[in-house]
């Protein structure tokens, strides 16, 4: 049975039992009937009706008294005694009742309210559309509170120069249970922007708390219902959305109604608020990193262009350069001193030390360009050709090779030996003062860490500098002693790196260095 017609029976009832009070001489048990009505009154959902019932059924209760028929055989003080615990047997059951459906309805609010952060915390986290999360949030929001309007404000885009607080600005993100009907409203919403401490959204911003107007008839801040038509809203709220402690966002609520603050659903609204934070927060950052890899983008082509136009245009005079001190040298060297015919080969030496730079700067530059070409490589075989060529010239040097079983990987076989070159020709040279030159070549298995490594008993270097190894033209040796552009372990970090891979080095001064490498997925012999 539905509450109007509960209570109209409940109405009927007390009203026989009163009249049955009149009419009949029921004596000490007149009181009792007055019970009924307020027990059958606690299967109406509302706590207001059992008391309103109780109430009731008291005064009846005492009207009767004064003027029911009395019982000539009953004394009088029994009859008093009769309906006083009649009256105390209805606020007992009353009391008991209200109680009972209190603690009801705060476990079905509870369980209202649990519900709806279930909801909104499963939106932002499952809907990866900013927008579409707001507005699917701003719908349930509304079902909630039983609201036809909900709107969304954003923080303003700050200005140059402006280091104040931002404003808030209307968004295109709505519930409207009647867009008809609300059509004015929304209309000059979408036409107020709003300053910090302004109208409801402004307030918000301002103090970082939720906000209530009752009756935004009675509210002269609120500049939207000083337009002179009808908005069809009465009552208000909204809440915030921050990002740390800077209101980014804010949500408000309009009723057809007047309302009442409800502390409840503020605490209730800024635990969502906290979702949505999370939301806009990941929204943000996304869009920082999709400009910053823009950027990246943009700035790495930039380089790529420079490097290869400067690498391009420095070649011209460095052929005259080189062209030129040739023909001196070949040409006028009779006419030349001794000391003229050394410049003129530092000058030679040093332009064709240029041209291997440039050639190293174009190889760096194409590494970011050109697309892996990955198959399975014989790692073992690659590297025992490369040992081959390599000691076709050592030119009377006591170099000894020692290599190990060396399981195959995916990659790029071209960068693969591009990566083995580097490495072998960087231990020959740093470990050519030493008699005999040990290079090691192998892989080492520890998990995780499982690695192929070139080790050699070389100068080594002092592991503080190790962060400078793979930099552009970063040496941690004198040109003088040992010659080279400060490209090559640049290159090889490349590749590896473009591999899925990371490169490390352990070292020594004078007790020679090892790089461990890998290089994404390695394939283990049989």
């Amino acid at each position: 049975m539905t509450r109007v017609p509960a209570l109209a029976a409940l109405a009927l009832m007390m009203a026989a039992v009163f009249v049955g009070d009149l009419l009949l001489e029921l004596g000490v048990a007149a009181g009792i009937p007055y019970i009924i009505p307020v027990i059958l009154s606690l299967w109406v959902p509302g706590r207001r009706d059992t008391l309103t019932v109780a109430v009731g059924a008291t005064l009846l209760t005492g009207l009767g008294f004064f003027l029911s028929p009395d019982a000539e055989d009953i004394e009088l003080w029994k009859i008093i005694l009769n309906r006083l615990y009649a009256v105390l047997a209805i606020w007992v059951v009353a009391v008991l009742g209200m109680q009972r459906k209190l603690a009801e309805e705060s476990a079905a609010r509870s369980a209202k309210d649990n519900l709806l952060l279930f909801m909104t915390a499963a939106i932002t986290a499952e809907v990866d559309d900013a927008e579409d999360a707001l507005l699917r949030s701003l719908r349930v929001i509304c079902a909630y509170l039983g609201w036809p309007v909900g709107h969304l404000y954003m923080q303003s885009e700050a200005e140059e120069g402006n280091t104040g607080a931002r404003g808030l600005v209307p968004t295109g993100i709505w519930h409207l249970d009647d867009p008809q009907e609300f059509a004015a409203f929304r209309r000059i919403t979408d036409q107020t922007p709003i300053r910090p401490g302004e109208e409801l959204p402004g307030r918000i911003a301002e103090t970082g708390e939720p906000v209530w107007i009752p009756d935004i008839r009675n509210d002269p801040g609120f500049l939207r219902d000083q337009q002179g038509e009808p908005l069809g809203i009465r009552g208000a709220f909204g809440f915030p959305i921050k990002v740390g402690a800077d209101t980014v966002a804010v949500l408000e609520f309009f009723a057809r109604h007047t309302v009442t603050e409800d502390k409840r659903t503020s605490r209730l609204m800024l635990a969502i608020g906290t979702h949505m934070s999370t939301l806009l927060e990941r929204e943000q950052n996304r869009h920082e990193l999709a400009q910053t890899a823009m950027d990246l983008t943009a700035t790495n082509h930039d380089l790529e262009a420079f490097t290869y136009t400067v690498s391009h245009d420095l070649r011209s005079p460095l052929r005259a350069i080189e062209g030129f001190s040739h023909i001196l040298t070949d040409e006028h060297s009779s006419e030349l001193s001794p000391d003229a015919r050394k410049y003129l080969d530092r000058i030679r030496n040093s332009a064709q030390q240029m041209n291997i730079l440039i050639d190293q700067l174009l190889e760096f530059s194409r590494l970011g360009r050109e697309p892996l070409s990955k198959q399975t490589v014989d790692v073992d075989e690659l590297v025992r050709e490369i040992i081959d060529e390599v000691s076709a010239r050592l030119e009377g040097r006591n170099v000894k090779f020692v290599v190990a079983t060396l399981p195959a990987c995916d990659g790029d076989p071209g960068l693969i030996a591009e990566v083995f070159i580097n490495l072998i020709d960087n231990a020959m040279k740093y470990s050519r003062g030493s008699d005999p030159s040990r290079i090691e070549i192998g892989y080492h298995e520890n998990g995780a860490r499982s690695a192929y490594f070139v080790r050699d008993n070389g100068v080594g270097f002092d592991m503080r500098n190790a962060d400078k190894l793979f930099g552009v033209f970063q040496r941690l040796h004198d040109a003088k002693d040992f010659e080279g552009t400060g490209v090559g372990l640049a290159i090889v970090h490349r590749i590896v790196a473009r591999h899925g891979g990371m490169i490390w080095a352990n070292a020594a001064l004078d007790q020679g260095a090892t790089f461990s490498f890998t290089l994404g997925t390695t394939k283990r012999p049989i």
